[in-house]
C-alpha cells in the first residue's frame, strides 16, 4: 500500500472489490417450533400471569356470599279452540311460540309479584329483598330481581326459579310465585271472557239492525225496477245492440251508393248533360226495348221519306208513334231519376233511424249497468251485515265455550324444593376459567416481549439481520472467574467447553472458502462489551495451538488490555511502532503460549484513527504478514470510533462478533454495513455469550462441550464476558 496525497494510505486489494450493501432481513415461514421457543423463553411470565389470575379468583371466589336456586315447574297447556275451523287452529298453532313468551313475561309481571309477596306476608314469611325495602315498589323490584323463568325447549313446560342466599326461602319464594301466576292467570282469563261476552251483546243489536235495513233497501230496489236476473236482460240487450249495428252497416253500404248515384245525377243536370250515360239507365230493360223501337220507327221513317211526302198519312202515322215512343223514353229517363233520388232518401233515413235506435239500446244499457251496481253493492250491504252478525253470534259462542273448557290452564308438575347445594360461586369453574385466562393473558404477554425485544438471540437470527454466516459460537462464562479464565480460557483450561468452542471457531476459519487463505483477521463487534476482545485473544491461542506462527495484533489504541491479560510489558507497542519510535523486534513479546507472540498497542497516542491509516500500518501488516501465518487482530467496536473500519480496509478478512441477548438487531447491521462500506472482506459473524446448554445456537456439537462447563459451575451464577 502506498501513501496517498494527502498522507493517508491508499486502499490495497482487499478494497477495490467493494462490498455490497447488507440485504434486507429474509423472510421465512413460521414454524411450531417458533411459536414454542418463545413461551419456553418466557416460561416464568407466562406461570406469574397464570398464578396471579389464580390466586386473584381463588381470593375473591372463597369470600362471595353462597347462592342457592329452588326451580318449580309448570306445565302452562293451551288447548285449540273447541269448534274452530281449519283457520282458527292455524292461528292458534302459530301463535304458540308468542303464547310462550307472554306467559314467561308475565310470571314476571309486578301483579304476580304483589300477589306473591301479599300470599307470603299473610303466612309469616315475608321475603327479606321485599322487608328491606323502602317503598312498595322497590320492594317489587327486589323481589323480581331473584324471580328467573326460563321455557323448556320443545314442551309447554316452563322452570320457576328463585335465586337468593337463603334457601329455604328460595324455595318458599319460587312456590309463591308459582301459586300467584296460576291465580292471576285464573282470574285474567275469566275477567278477559266476561269483557268480551259483554262487548258482544252490546254490538248484537246493532249488527242485527244494519242487516235488516240492508235486506229492505235491496227488497224495495228490486220491487222498483221489477228486475229479477240482470244478467239476462244484460246479454239480451248486447245481442239487440250488436244486431243493430250489423243492420246500420248495411244500411250505410246502400246509402252510399245510393247518394253516389243522387250526386252523379245532380252533377249531369247542373251540366245539362245526357242523362243516358248513367250506370242506372244503361241497366234499364225497359229504356232499352224503348230505344230499340225508337230505332226501328227512325228506319221506317227513313224508308217512307224516299217514297212519300212528309204529309203522307204513312209518314204521319211513323212520325206519330216516333214522337210517342221518344215521350215514353223521356218518362223512363224522368222515372230513373226520381227512383235514385227516392231510393238516396229512404237510405239515409233508415240510416238514421237505426243510429236513433242504437242510441236508445246503448242508453239503455248503461242504466242496467246503473241498476246492476247499484243492486250488486246493495247485495253486498246485505251480505257483510249478515256476515258481521253470524260472525259475532259465533264468537259469543265460542267465548262461552271456551270460558268453561279453560283453554290456558296452567298446572303445577314439581313444587320447588330447599336446595342442598349453591349455584354461585362454583370455585372449581371459576379457578378453571381463571387458568384459562391466565395462560391466554400469559401467553399473550410472552408474545408481546418477544415482539418488543429486538436483540439478537440465535445463530438464524444473526444471519438473517446481518446476512453473514455464523461461524462460530462462545458461551457465557461462569460466575467468579478469573481474568485468566476469561481471556486465556482456551490455554488455562483446554477441556471447558468455550475452549472446545475456539477450536471450532479456528476450524470453520481453516476450512472456509472465504477465510483459509486470508493472513490478516480482524476481530471486531458494533458496540461495546460483546466480548471481541476474548474472541480475538483465544482465537489466536487456538490457532498457535494447531502450529502455525501466529501474531495477536492488539489495534485498540484507546483502550488496550491485551498486555495486561497475557502479563506482558504494554510499551513499546503498535503506536510506536508507527510513530517511529521503537523497532519491530522490540515490540513484539513472546507468550507462555507457544507460537503465539503479541503485539501489544503500546503508548496510547491522541490520533488513533490517523496514525492507523497511514502507509505505515499497511507496510506493517504486509511484513507481518510475511514473518507469521495469521495475523489477529484485535480492534475496539466499530459503531464507537472509526479504528476498526481503517484496519479492516487494510486487512484480508474481518469477523464481527455478536453478543447474543445484549446487542439489537439494528446496532449490529450498522456495525456490518459500516464495514461493508470501507469494502471490509466480512467472512462471518462469531456468537457470544451463548447460555450453556441452549438450543439457541443451534450447533449439536456445542452441547457435548457444553456439559464439562455446566459440571464445572457446580450451581455457580453466570457473568457477562468482557470485551
Amino acid at each position: 500500500m502506498s501513501e496517498g496525497p494527502q498522507g493517508g494510505a491508499i486502499p490495497g486489494p482487499a478494497a477495490e472489490a467493494r462490498s455490497e450493501a447488507l440485504p434486507p432481513p429474509e423472510e421465512r415461514e413460521v414454524h411450531l417450533r417458533d411459536y414454542l421457543a418463545v413461551l419456553r423463553k418466557h416460561l416464568p411470565v407466562l406461570a406469574a400471569v397464570v398464578v396471579v389470575a389464580v390466586g386473584a379468583t381463588a381470593a375473591v371466589t372463597f369470600r362471595q356470599t353462597p347462592i342457592y336456586r329452588a326451580t318449580a315447574q309448570l306445565n302452562i297447556r293451551r288447548d285449540p279452540p273447541p269448534g274452530g275451523g281449519l283457520e282458527s287452529t292455524w292461528a292458534w298453532i302459530t301463535t304458540q311460540r308468542e303464547h310462550m313468551e307472554t306467559q314467561n313475561k308475565l310470571m314476571r309481571s309486578r301483579a304476580v309479584a304483589r300477589t306473591a309477596i301479599e300470599s307470603l306476608r299473610r303466612l309469616g314469611k315475608l321475603p327479606a329483598a321485599a322487608a328491606g325495602a323502602s317503598d312498595d315498589r322497590h320492594a317489587l323490584d327486589a323481589f323480581l330481581a331473584g324471580v328467573e323463568v326460563r321455557a323448556v325447549k320443545d314442551s309447554f313446560l316452563v322452570n320457576v326459579s328463585y335465586v337468593g342466599p337463603d334457601p329455604a326461602e328460595c324455595a318458599r319464594n319460587a312456590n309463591a310465585v308459582v301459586d300467584a301466576f296460576i291465580e292471576e292467570s285464573a282470574a285474567r282469563q275469566t275477567n278477559t271472557a266476561q269483557e268480551k261476552i259483554q262487548k258482544i251483546r252490546e254490538e248484537l243489536p246493532r249488527a242485527q239492525e244494519r242487516l235488516r235495513a240492508a235486506q229492505e233497501s235491496l227488497q224495495k230496489f228490486q220491487e222498483q225496477n221489477e228486475v229479477l236476473n240482470f244478467e239476462d236482460y244484460r246479454r239480451l240487450t248486447q245481442a239487440n245492440l250488436a244486431k243493430l249495428h250489423s243492420t246500420l252497416v248495411d244500411v250505410q253500404s246502400s246509402r252510399r251508393v245510393a247518394e253516389s248515384r243522387h250526386l252523379s245525377v245532380s252533377r249531369i243536370r247542373a251540366d245539362g248533360g245526357d242523362l243516358t250515360g248513367l250506370p242506372s239507365v244503361a241497366e234499364s230493360r225497359v229504356l232499352e226495348n224503348y230505344r230499340h223501337q225508337e230505332i226501328l220507327l227512325e228506319q221506317e221513317r227513313l224508308a217512307l221519306a224516299g217514297r212519300f211526302k212528309a204529309d203522307h198519312p204513312s209518314a204521319r202515322a211513323v212520325e206519330e208513334k216516333l214522337a210517342a215512343v221518344r215521350e215514353k223514353i223521356r218518362g223512363e229517363l224522368s222515372g230513373i231519376v226520381r227512383r235514385i233520388e227516392t231510393e238516396f232518401e229512404e237510405r239515409k233515413f233508415q240510416e238514421q233511424d237505426l243510429e236513433r235506435g242504437i242510441e236508445r239500446e246503448r242508453s239503455a244499457l248503461r242504466d242496467l249497468e246503473r241498476k246492476a251496481k247499484d243492486h250488486d253493492l246493495m247485495q253486498g250491504e246485505v251480505t257483510r251485515a249478515k256476515s258481521d252478525y253470524d260472525s259475532l253470534a259465533e264468537q259469543q259462542n265460542q267465548i262461552q265455550q271456551s270460558s268453561s273448557v279453560n283453554l290456558n290452564s296452567a298446572t303445577v308438575v314439581d313444587r320447588a324444593e330447599v336446595p342442598e347445594f349453591p349455584v354461585k360461586p362454583d370455585p372449581a369453574l371459576n379457578l378453571m376459567l381463571a387458568g384459562l385466562l391466565g395462560i391466554v393473558g400469559g401467553v399473550g404477554l410472552s408474545f408481546l416481549l418477544e415482539y418488543l425485544d429486538d436483540r439478537l438471540r440465535t445463530a438464524e437470527e444473526v444471519e438473517r439481520a446481518l446476512g453473514l454466516p455464523v461461524i462460530g459460537g462462545v458461551p457465557r462464562f461462569s460466575e467468579g472467574a478469573s481474568d485468566e479464565e476469561h481471556d486465556l480460557v482456551t490455554f488455562a483450561d483446554p477441556k471447558a467447553g468455550a475452549s472446545e468452542s475456539f477450536r471450532a471457531l479456528r476450524t470453520a476459519l481453516l476450512f472456509s472458502p472465504s477465510a483459509r487463505a486470508a493472513r490478516h483477521l480482524v476481530v471486531t463487534s458494533a458496540a461495546a462489551g460483546e466480548g471481541k476482545t476474548v474472541v480475538s485473544t483465544n482465537l489466536a491461542i487456538a490457532l498457535a495451538q494447531g502450529g502455525g506462527r501466529v501474531l495477536l495484533l492488539e489495534a485498540d489504541l484507546r483502550r488496550p488490555r491485551v498486555a495486561k491479560t497475557f502479563g506482558i510489558a504494554p510499551t513499546p507497542g503498535l503506536a510506536d511502532l508507527l510513530a517511529g519510535r521503537a523497532p519491530i523486534e522490540g515490540a513484539l513479546r513472546t507468550t507462555k503460549v507457544e507460537n503465539l507472540t503479541v503485539l501489544p498497542a503500546g503508548t496510547i497516542p491522541e490520533n488513533p484513527s490517523e496514525l492507523l491509516g497511514t502507509a505505515a500500518m499497511a507496510g506493517l501488516l504486509r511484513d507481518l504478514s510475511r514473518r507469521y501465518d495469521r495475523v489477529v487482530v484485535d480492534t475496539p467496536p466499530v459503531l464507537v470510533v472509526t479504528d476498526p473500519c481503517v484496519v479492516a480496509a487494510l486487512a484480508d478478512a474481518t469477523v464481527q462478533v455478536v453478543s447474543a441477548r445484549q446487542v439489537s438487531r439494528s446496532v449490529a447491521r450498522r456495525g456490518a454495513e459500516a464495514l461493508r462500506r470501507v469494502g471490509a472482506r466480512v467472512v462471518g459473524a462469531v456468537l457470544t455469550k451463548v447460555p450453556a446448554g441452549s438450543r439457541e445456537y443451534g450447533d449439536y456439537a456445542y452441547y457435548y462441550y457444553a456439559g464439562a462447563a455446566d459440571a464445572r459451575r457446580e450451581g455457580a451464577g453466570t457473568a457477562e464476558p468482557r470485551g
